[in-house]
């Protein structure tokens, strides 16, 4: 790590004290399915990730990156060498975590080993960028309207690189020219592809063997890459007025979770077609064969204001979370007109289980995740002159602003 070079520059740096600001909570193994099993409450206001050999990894005390094993207990605790917001992206399959450094006119990108070494660190002019392992590589994905080098590589408008997880090394780039309203998300998988998925206007191309997508407007889209950036398939939704795919995650078979939203009449993926329930938007979950071919769809409730915050595929279901400001039905198991979060389990379109978590101020879900285990980060914050926040779920008790890291039965 780099302690000395942020003295010298005045930065926001390595702090090589320790980052105690976490309590263990009680393990409750026995729990039901949605209860907490496990978890640690902590400071700050981001979520965590899940580390692929069990445990998690998050931001703790602004600038320390630490890692908790599968019972919670803390593993390692490093400062990170930061000149602005961070931000905790993934862990790779070597324990890599993937930081992505926000700061005024560009970001850098951020391999950190478990040691707290740098593996490699990337300037860019992106600010909207993120990053994703998949994989021996990472792939930093983003949209951008001015072009953008990496290595040999100049990509603009929607894009993907893929970079060496070991070193950092540019290997393949694809990118389509799009206009302001575009944009994209990722998520990638252990065979090094990654399915990218988003909103487009005009025309977008993956290559390889996808066939390219047109919209009229602004539609949502998802296609794959394979390991060596070659498209393999892509579609756009298709039927209503407006669409967007939101988040994506991928299962240990291949196939591939969607969940977005859309308004002005039906959203048609092909066998799977879903009928408008909201009064003025609708948000789904629909998941897709490792091929592109739908499995299933389900609408994601009928509320007017219903925003999904993050989502996870287990062994068996998917796992989705968000909130709600209107009542909200999961095929007849409604949530309470209050602005609270939730998180559900479908699975098939079906719910398996649903539960909520509500108490004074805001609580969002910030993160969900599955490495055998499923983990969830749900940040708690009351707005200026208001009464602290509170939160009691299922004895996991969080009081003021903070983060509960949990592991729910599945």
């Amino acid at each position: 790590m780099r302690c000395v070079l942020v003295v010298l520059l005045a930065l926001a740096g390595c702090d090589s004290s320790p980052c105690e600001d976490a309590v263990l909570l009680t393990a409750c193994p026995d729990c039901g399915p949605g209860q907490v099993r496990a978890g640690v409450t902590a400071g700050g206001g981001s979520g965590s990730v899940v580390r692929p050999g069990g445990g998690i990894a998050r931001i703790g005390c602004e600038t320390h990156l630490v890692r908790h094993d599968a019972a919670f207990e803390q593993d390692t605790d490093v400062g990170l060498y930061v000149q602005g917001a961070p931000e905790l992206e993934g862990v790779t399959a070597d324990d890599i975590a993937l930081v992505v450094d926000r700061l005024e006119g560009g970001t850098e990108l951020v391999a950190v080993a478990r040691s707290g070494t740098e593996v490699w660190r990337i300037s860019t002019a992106a600010s909207d960028i993120g990053m994703v392992a998949a994989g021996d590589q990472v792939i930093a994905y983003g949209q951008s309207a001015d072009p953008l080098g990496f290595g040999d590589f100049t990509v603009a408008g929607l894009f993907a690189v893929a970079l060496g997880a070991a070193d950092g090394q540019p290997r393949w780039a694809w990118s389509s020219p799009q206009d302001f309203q575009a944009a994209i998300t990722a998520a990638g998988s252990d065979d090094g592809s990654v399915v990218v998925g988003g909103v487009f206007t005009g025309a977008l191309e993956l290559g390889g063997t996808s066939a390219p997508v047109n919209a009229g407007a602004a539609a949502g889209f998802v296609g794959m890459l394979d390991a060596s950036g070659a498209g393999v398939w892509a579609r756009q939704l298709i039927g209503p007025a407006a669409s967007d795919v939101a988040v994506l995650a991928r299962g240990a078979d291949g196939s591939v979770a969607v969940a977005g939203g859309f308004s002005g009449g039906t959203l048609d993926l092909d066998t799977v077609v879903l009928h408008p329930g909201g009064a003025v938007s609708d948000q789904f979950v629909a998941v897709l064969e490792a091929d592109g071919t739908p499995r299933w769809g389900t609408l994601l409730g009928d509320a007017t204001i219903e925003p999904l915050e993050a989502m996870a595929v287990t062994d068996a279901d998917v796992v989705v979370g968000g909130r709600n400001a209107d009542a909200l039905s999961f095929g007849g198991e409604t949530v309470p007109q209050q602005i609270d979060a939730w998180i559900a389990s479908l699975g098939d379109g079906s719910v398996t289980w649903l539960v909520q978590l509500g108490g004074a101020g805001t609580q969002l879900i910030a993160s969900l995740g599955w490495n055998g285990a499923l983990h969830a980060s749900v940040v708690q914050y009351a707005a200026e002159g208001d009464p602290p926040a509170s939160l009691d779920f299922h004895d996991a008790a969080l009081e003021g602003d903070g983060v509960l890291h949990l592991e729910l039965a599945p």
